[in-house]
């Protein structure tokens, strides 16, 4: 599974996650994929700089979901 991890950590670790309740699986990857989204986000701004946060918004949910759902709802999206 991990390639820089032995064979036995790796059986430990997976015999760790399985013994959490779905529940805690569930709500540690939404937090992972929040913190993620985050970094995405201001890396993004970094990148950026020159943007406004709503160019910024549009430019996150088109590499998010694709040019296509961007202009689907862009006119709903706040404006500068």
């Amino acid at each position: 599974m991990l390639s820089d991890t032995s064979p036995e950590v790796e059986k430990v670790w997976i015999e760790m996650w399985r013994e959490k309740s779905p529940t805690y699986r569930v709500q540690k990857a939404l937090r992972l994929t929040a913190q993620m989204r985050n970094l995405s986000y201001a890396g993004l701004k970094r990148a950026r700089p020159d943007m406004t946060p709503a160019q910024i918004n549009a430019w996150f949910l088109e590499l998010l979901y694709g040019r296509e759902l961007l202009e689907k709802v862009r006119d709903r999206l706040p404006k500068e």
